[in-house]
């Protein structure tokens, strides 16, 4: 597509698709993206519950398509994922983001931080559940004058 062209918007508004895979599958599927000609836009991790989830999101002409990693928590140190860099090689920021903010293991970065991409006060800060359960609101009234 020329910067002229004018853009496809009708798979702007399709379904988002993304597909389950396995750390054995990963780069393969990713390998598929790129010969495809799919341009790499993001990789996003969460954790939910005990499961963290990696989304490896791709596009091509306005068509977004992702694979989805599931790791179990339990797991994770045991659990190494292949870095995708030698194949998108912008990947290595959002890798690197991930191994120092939820702890996931990502072996093969090109560029490899070790652990200082962020410097932050906790190791994998973002593996800690955020909110605990029970948690009680109190709504403060900050008005003085109660007439």
């Amino acid at each position: 597509m020329n910067i002229s062209d004018k853009p496809n918007f009708q798979n702007f508004f399709q379904d988002q698709i993304v597909h389950p895979t396995t750390v054995a599958e990963l780069k393969a599927k990713v390998q598929e993206y790129k010969k495809r000609d799919y341009r790499m836009v993001h990789i996003g991790c969460s954790k939910i519950k005990e499961t963290f989830e990696v989304i490896y999101a791709f596009d091509k002409d306005y068509l977004y398509e992702g694979i989805k990693l599931t790791i179990d928590a339990a797991a994770v140190e045991s659990t190494e994922i292949p870095s995708i860099s030698d194949i998108f090689m912008c990947a290595l920021i959002y890798e690197n983001e991930i191994a120092d903010l939820f702890g996931l293991k990502i072996k093969g970065i090109l560029i490899d931080f070790k652990g200082n991409f962020y410097r932050t006060p906790h190791k994998a800060a973002f593996s800690k559940p955020t909110v605990k359960n029970n948690i009680e609101i109190k709504h403060v009234n900050n008005n003085k004058s109660e007439n």
